[in-house]
């Protein structure tokens, strides 16, 4: 089981984080100047189940005056801000000020198990979301001490949606509806299922499993594997020679078809190191004496 805890966030604010220009013609940075009106947190298990989840507001009735008027408008027709001014809806709780809010936060991450990213153990919270750099930006200009609390790497989202369309487009990984409600809770535990979306469809599609626990996979170096996976391997170059020179030498469906036949016949390849690999793990726990040692095929 992994030390590293994912946790997810989202924040609803009153701007966007980078420099804008006011009404006014004052030049500000938006993490500052923007108030924070709430935070969700969701922590999750290492199947990306969520665990438990909290949402709590902050609100006070200067913030109107530092709002841009997009998100006024939207905060108003959703019913947020009204939610913040008589403490209802799904918070745990709104504060009038950020430090508060930071505490109930921080305590609630390590009364359930999350710590503090300690860089040296690799151990504690790693924050993920869409987009989630603007959601640290606010929390290191106005909550240093949780933004400090998790990892300074982060999981984006937004940026494996990105890589969907385009680098991993023969994926075939499905898009993921979202409602975009701009409610800090119903964002988070949407991002959350997009991200458990992915994961599930890119296992064992783009990225063979080569590298397992520092160990190179069904090679020399590593004492689980037999010769087979030489075999495998071999088998898996030779299918690529050949569909390179199918590509050269055949035109129409002919072609087509014995590529993709080749393709499905390579991927069912590397599966094969894969399972091969947890059948030696297996192995391994009967002790030293199990499975064929010469020949290893």
């Amino acid at each position: 089981m992994s030390n590293v805890m994912l946790v997810g966030c989202d924040l609803e604010t009153g701007g966007l984080n980078g420099y804008e220009t006011l009404e006014n013609g004052e030049r500000v940075h938006g993490a500052l100047h923007y108030p924070i009106l709430e935070m969700a947190f969701v922590i999750c298990d290492d199947k990306l189940q969520e665990r438990y989840r909290i949402s709590v507001g902050i609100w006070d009735e200067s913030f109107l005056g530092r709002m841009d008027p997009w998100a006024l408008d939207t905060h108003t027709k959703s019913g947020l801000i009204d939610q913040l001014r008589n403490k209802s809806g799904e918070h745990v709780a709104v504060y009038s000020s950020n430090e508060k809010a930071v505490r109930h936060v921080l305590g609630w991450l390590m009364h359930h198990g999350v710590t503090k990213y300690d860089r040296k153990a690799k151990t504690g919270g790693v924050l993920f979301g869409n987009s989630i750099g603007f959601d640290v930006s606010y929390l290191d200009a106005q909550m240093p001490q949780l933004k400090d609390f998790f990892h300074y790497r982060t999981v984006d989202v937004s940026s494996i949606d990105l890589l969907r369309q385009t680098a991993w487009s023969n994926a075939g990984l499905p898009k993921v509806e979202k409602t975009y409600a701009h409610t800090a809770m119903s964002d988070i535990q949407e991002t959350l299922k997009e991200l458990g979306t992915y994961t599930a469809g890119l296992e064992g599609r783009l990225i063979p499993p080569l590298k397992i626990g520092g160990d190179v996979l069904m090679g020399r170096e590593n004492r689980y594997g037999w010769k087979l996976e030489e075999l495998l391997g071999k088998v898996a170059a030779e299918l690529a020679v050949k569909t390179k020179r199918l590509e050269e030498s055949l035109a129409g469906d002919l072609a087509d078809e014995a590529i993709r036949n080749n393709l499905r016949i390579r991927e069912s390849l590397l599966k094969a190191q894969s399972i091969q690999f947890s059948t030696m793990k297996s192995f391994e726990k009967l002790g030293p004496d199990h499975g064929p040692s010469s020949p290893r095929i």
